[in-house]
């Protein structure tokens, strides 16, 4: 078993390095507990909408993030939704992240068994199978 601390700003600059960001999402900028971003909609009117997500829960290997937006994109995004992937859904106003689907694909051997958040820093502990 393994505790590892990390920060959202520390979390945003893997994805980024790893280039694992999706090319939609720009301009990315954290805040205390908050990822604020840009999100390119593939439309003419608007070409991007400003967002933000913040942490709601982990349960059962799913990191629940609510995303935040004007009132105006949120409409937008009701009527065009974000692109889903396999480790990645939007369900209005929630993103789920399937973080083991995701860990078992790119990086093997790691298990998440819980997860934290407290103060801008995540506590994950991880156990081997």
């Amino acid at each position: 078993m393994a505790e590892i601390k990390i920060s959202i700003a520390e979390i945003v600059g893997a994805i980024v390095a790893n280039d694992l960001m999706p090319e939609q999402i720009s301009n990315i900028e954290v805040q205390g507990d908050t990822v604020n971003f840009h999100y390119k909609t593939g439309l003419l009117i608007p070409k991007s909408v400003e967002a933000s997500l913040s942490y709601i829960e982990f349960d059962k290997n799913i990191i629940t993030l609510e995303v935040h937006t004007s009132w105006f994109a949120d409409k937008l995004l009701r009527v065009f939704p974000i692109d889903q992937s396999e480790f990645f859904q939007y369900d209005h106003p929630n993103v789920i992240f399937y973080i083991q689907s995701f860990l078992n694909k790119k990086i093997k051997g790691i298990q998440i068994e819980n997860i934290k958040f407290k103060n801008g820093k995540f506590t994950l502990t991880t156990y081997n199978q």
